[in-house]
């Protein structure tokens, strides 16, 4: 579960009540959690792009942090001072990232507090060699990091059932690594699942239907030379042949240098709504039909009906003697005529 499992790794890393920090081969910061910018101060839009060693008293051996992880993959407790107004003993811990392919990206790290376990040590009892005579225990509370497990986990079960519901998904590409994820009901719409098939751009555009392809191509392309948002209506074609009606809308986020990085949007499956539509526009073209077809029908009763009354009403003004012998004639053989006929 591509998407879940970023998100899960995502909740992890915010949980965390230490700072960390992504780093990618060139030393730069390209992704950080909420406890970095406690620490700092500084904005997450701040830190984003900038140098890692910039924030050390020794930037030389900052950047060996990094070096390290990608040389040998790992690093553990790795001192460095940090200055965040005031100078705070740090220990490092790290790993590298991996693409798909298993090439390195960058380093993920990991900062330590040690200030205040230095204050404890400077409080125990040492006998004549410099030994603790007695044992250090520390504990840390998890609490806060175990309910944001759970409430992740319910927010996460909360939003698949809202996706599933409203035939909504979500897709999203990383423009710096190329790697692409899609929402668990993204494969749902196109009747295909995770083991199957390894989401990209280009496996998205081969779904679309022959009749909207060059459409929705075009529009992809456009919005990759300006940068801009953008959106396309288009029939696709399902694994299994079912034709279905979807929506989809993007747009690009920017580092600080207004670069595009990322590349997120949502696919809607709209195939019933353009049904209900249809029928909606084929009821009121029925309903205006036959408002055609009565108006139609009241002018020729109307037309019908005026002929016999005018020869009654002529009829009548004979009666009563109101013309002269001639129109009497006249209006004789008009309204005669039609009654003997």
């Amino acid at each position: 579960m591509q998407n879940q499992g970023y998100e899960y790794a995502r909740s992890l890393i915010e949980a965390s009540l230490d700072p960390m920090i992504v780093i990618n081969t060139e030393g730069i910061i390209t992704d950080l959690n909420e406890a970095l910018v406690n620490v700092t101060h500084k904005s997450r839009e701040q830190l984003k792009g900038t140098p890692f060693d910039s924030y050390f008293t020794n930037p030389e051996k900052a950047r060996e942090v990094y070096k390290n992880v990608l040389d040998h993959g790992f690093i553990i407790n790795y001192p460095l001072t940090f200055i965040d107004g005031v100078l705070t003993d740090i220990l490092f811990n790290g790993s590298t990232y991996k693409d798909e392919n298993g090439n390195v990206l960058g380093a993920v790290v990991f900062a330590r507090d040690i200030n205040e376990k230095k204050r404890i040590e400077k409080t125990l009892d040492l006998d004549n060699n410099g030994n603790y005579k007695g044992a250090l225990t520390m504990l840390s509370d998890i609490t806060k990091r175990k309910t944001a497990e759970n409430n992740l986990r319910k927010s996460e079960a909360k939003l698949k059932e809202a996706q599933t519901l409203a035939h909504i998904s979500n897709w999203e590409i990383d423009l710096k690594t190329n790697a692409n994820f899609w929402s668990d009901e993204f494969y749902n719409i196109f009747g295909l699942t995770q083991e199957e098939i390894k989401p990209s751009l280009e496996i998205f555009i081969s779904l679309i239907h022959p009749d909207d392809y060059a459409l929705a191509k075009k529009s992809i392309e456009k919005s990759f030379e300006t940068f801009e948002e953008g959106a396309f209506e288009a029939k696709v074609q399902k694994k299994d042949g079912t034709i279905r009606q979807v929506f989809t809308k993007w747009k690009f986020e920017f580092d600080l240098n207004n670069k595009p990085t990322r590349l997120f949007g949502t696919l809607q499956d709209v195939t019933d709504r353009k049904n209900t539509e249809a029928e909606h526009k084929k009821m009121v073209n029925e309903i205006i039909q036959r408002s055609k077809n009565l108006e139609q029908f009241t002018y020729i009763i109307s037309h019908n009906l005026r002929a016999p009354i005018s020869n009654i009403l002529g009829l009548s003004s004979i009666l009563r003697g109101n013309i002269t012998e001639t129109e009497r004639k006249k209006s004789t053989n008009i309204c005669l005529v039609p009654l003997i006929n």
